[in-house]
């Protein structure tokens, strides 16, 4: 008996020396910040305040780099621009991987829908994205511009009817169900109807996502990575449960991927839409090997955009590679969910942001509006060529992003080896991390940042590129940079060319912004009230 007593006292010794040594890791490399406890680290103390609470508290008492801890792993959240150009691009290779938790599994109890580019590591990550990358390239989103056009055109009618009525409506829920249209229609070849059905199960399915809880059973084996390889089985069933009883997104909206695969297998046509394009993708062997990682950031740029070409308006999606290297059927629907959750949510916020913005300020909107009108005159048309050509529309679509960035607490990178800078080491397989709103809102980098000013994005000069973490940066930037934006130019374009937006009776001159897990959104809605301009309609439908 007293033997087992002085056994279980020296086990617990141990774990208490162990443990102490693994949470002291940040202060004895000159990184501060709050004292954790010995089982769940900063964690519990962190989730009782909102990403910008806590974020903003780090910043105010430990200046730019602080420390804290999810469980024993230290985390170091940063707004400092030069660390952040180190980890994102300059010494991207030693910070290629995103934030792990520690769980050999992964935070998602099926491994089926673990395997995307946004949660994939090491050389697997580089072939998903050198695989990927085409698929968003300027000639392959001109192919899909018709598909996108006929949900912006429901949207239209929907504003349309609106107007009619002269009633304010919630115009965020509407950009809401045509972002998910889109990425429905684009990504699956699917319509399901959602502009129409607002409990359209795979919109809510998406919805979900983003409106869940941080689960206090999964935080627990983030703080003991060590015994998910015992626990998984139980996770795994938990799960299982969850699915038959129709609780898991993710195998909602993988049921509606795997029926528009086997749709197309009957199809003699090929659908030219993501998925498709990602069924089709495929990479060389050569071409994997020689990519350098620099080469697999998506970049905006005019010139790129404006080149682009297609031989004889065809694109020859079949195209094979000689010891080439495709995506299984379980990474195309892995995939094509997180294309799905991001693509409705992250541009859909934008563009509520973006409309309480050009309804609050009137001069902001007419003068976004006057670049449309005089694009229309000079151009005839809306498509991925000349809406492109909108530059003040960009600095306005900059400018919300950055006062609103949508999404807060996702930039994020794992540290590979102990990494030396200043007078600080980041230890090896930390998570190091960007809180995007301060960052967005620092004095130093953003002159008066409380106030909305477009024009501070007029010329580059005015700003550090790195600054600005819209879609962040570096080749770990968002891959659907290029087709959120182009979305959100033809939504816009084709909006303010035939309406007005101005206040109604329920429109915030302030807005009152919800903190989720990893973005913010408008709580409340972005009320408006639309105003035809009857001769910019009447020109357009003739045209």
């Amino acid at each position: 008996m007293i033997g087992t007593i002085i056994f279980v006292l020296i086990l617990l010794i141990t774990f208490y020396v162990i443990r102490k040594h693994r949470m002291s890791i940040l202060k004895r490399n000159g990184i501060h910040g709050p004292e954790p406890n010995l089982i769940a680290g900063n964690i519990f103390s962190l989730l009782k305040k909102s990403n910008f609470e806590r974020s903003q508290e780090l910043i105010e008492k430990y200046g730019k780099t602080s420390g804290y801890y999810v469980g024993a792993k230290p985390n170091v959240m940063t707004i400092d621009l030069e660390l952040i150009k180190r980890f994102q691009i300059k010494d991207f290779d030693k910070f290629s991987d995103r934030q792990t938790f520690g769980l050999k599994h992964g935070i998602r109890p099926n491994p089926r829908f673990s395997e995307n580019v946004i949660g994939s590591r090491g050389a697997r990550w580089k072939e998903h994205r050198t695989i990927l990358n085409p698929t968003f390239s300027a000639m392959k989103l001109k192919m899909v511009t018709p598909i996108i056009e006929s949900a912006i055109d429901i949207f239209i009618n929907k504003v349309d009817k609106h107007s009619k009525n002269g009633n304010e409506f919630n115009i965020y829920e509407d950009f809401q169900l045509l972002t998910a249209d889109v990425i429905s229609k684009t990504a699956f070849g699917i319509d399901t109807n959602v502009q129409y059905d607002p409990k359209n199960e795979f919109f809510l399915a998406a919805k979900m996502v983003f409106d869940t809880k941080p689960s206090r059973f999964i935080l627990l084996f983030t703080c003991f990575p060590e015994l998910d390889i015992l626990m998984y089985p139980f996770r795994r069933l938990l799960e299982i449960i969850r699915e038959a009883r129709g609780k898991s997104a993710s195998a909602i909206l993988s049921k509606l991927i795997e029926a528009a695969i086997r749709l197309r297998k009957d199809r003699p046509v090929k659908t030219p839409d993501l998925l498709q394009l990602m069924l089709d993708a495929q990479a060389s062997d050569d071409e994997l090997k020689q990519k350098d990682m620099s080469n697999l950031t998506i970049e905006m740029s005019n010139d790129e955009m404006n080149a682009v070409t297609e031989k004889n308006g065809t694109l020859n999606m079949g195209e094979k590679f000689k010891n080439s290297k495709s995506l299984t059927q379980d990474e195309v629907i892995a995939n094509a969910i997180i294309f799905y959750e991001a693509g409705y949510e992250t541009t859909s916020t934008t563009l509520g942001f973006i409309a309480h913005f050009l309804v609050t300020r009137q001069d902001i909107q007419d003068k976004v509006r006057q670049e449309v009108n005089e694009l229309f005159k000079r151009e005839g048309k809306f498509d991925y060529n000349t809406v492109n050509k909108l530059a003040y529309m960009q600095c306005v679509i900059n400018e919300s992003m950055r006062f609103y960035p949508p999404v807060t607490n996702f930039i994020t990178r794992n540290t590979k080896e102990d990494y030396h800078y200043k007078d600080m080491i980041i230890p090896k397989d930390s998570t190091i991390r960007i809180p995007t709103y301060q960052l967005h809102h620092c004095e130093e980098y953003w002159p008066n940042p409380e106030v909305f000013d477009p024009e501070r994005f007029r010329d580059k000069k005015n700003y550090d590129s790195v600054a600005f973490q819209g879609f962040g940066n570096g080749p770990r930037n968002c891959i659907g940079m290029r087709f959120a934006l182009y979305e959100i130019k033809l939504a816009l374009a084709k909006l303010l060319f035939r309406y007005k937006l101005v206040p109604g009776p329920s429109t915030e001159n302030e807005l009152t912004i919800e903190q989720k897990i990893i973005t913010e959104t408008p709580k409340y809605g972005v009320f408006v009230k639309a105003v035809p301009l009857l001769n910019n309609k009447i020109i357009f439908e003739k045209a």
